[in-house]
């Protein structure tokens, strides 16, 4: 591509002249009129042309980069999976991990960015929890309408960014069958954000209101959630200790 670049370039140098005097000059009406005007015009073309092309590059190879290898090395271990399903005897399986990991994966990465770049560049408020909550509730839809394994779910959320760990969060908000206590435990007492906190507890509600927990499950959340409540992470005036509340109630009044 390079060569062809250059190749190009300096066999339409004269071509590539006249049409850019032709453009400044056009341009210098706008910046005044004055004789030096095409100059100028001349100047920022040339500037911005080459400043927009630098930062292009930097943002490929600063966010695009990375994100397109998370996403191969994420697909790479749910094919690993579906390989060694079929070593095992069991072809329907892989091919379900086979398509999982097309499905999931299309989906997760630009969600997770997108929630990642939004705490990043915007001041905590009302408007940022929206934004948050429209990208939460992306992966709530994705789930309710797809084939989600508890496989894609724990996967996503021990890959460590805080935009994964909130896709797994919606994961299971949208599919109750692929809710893990384990994790929903880890985001409640070890939670990177209020807000992750929060769309835990939501989901550990929900399970302790369906009867979807067994003993050793239900002790683990009520020993993180007990916990989180005494140490002030979960902090007695806020909607989080409504919900811990209400969690908590349910499991008790709910048989496993």
């Amino acid at each position: 591509m390079t060569k062809i670049i250059v190749g190009v370039s300096l066999t339409q140098l004269g071509s590539i002249r006249t049409g850019a005097v032709g453009l400044f000059r056009s341009m210098a009406a706008s910046l005044g009129g004055a004789r030096d005007s095409a100059a100028f015009a001349g100047a920022l073309t040339i500037y911005y042309a080459t400043v927009g092309f630098i930062l292009g590059w930097l943002a490929t190879r600063l966010f695009l980069g990375p994100a397109l290898t998370a996403a191969d090395r994420r697909a790479l271990d749910v094919l690993v999976a579906a390989a060694l399903a079929d070593e095992a005897g069991e072809p329907a399986e892989a091919a379900q991990l086979r398509r999982e990991a097309l499905d999931v994966l299309a989906v997760a990465t630009p969600l997770a960015a997108r929630y990642e770049e939004l705490r990043r560049s915007s001041a905590p408020g009302a408007e940022r929890t929206r934004a948050m909550e429209r990208e939460i509730a992306r992966a709530r839809q994705f789930a309710e309408g797809s084939d989600v394994a508890p496989s894609n779910v724990r996967q996503a959320f021990l890959r460590g960014k805080d935009g994964d760990r909130i896709f797994a969060i919606g994961l299971m908000q949208g599919r109750l069958e692929t809710a893990d206590s384990e994790l929903l435990a880890d985001a409640v007492g070890r939670s990177r954000s209020v807000f992750e906190q929060h769309q835990a507890l939501v989901v550990a509600r929900a399970l302790a209101s369906e009867g979807r927990l067994n003993e050793e499950q239900r002790t683990q959340l009520r020993e993180f959630v007990t916990s989180a409540i005494s140490n002030g992470r979960i902090e007695a005036d806020s909607d989080r200790h409504r919900l811990a509340t209400e969690m908590l109630e349910r499991l008790e009044s709910t048989p496993a």
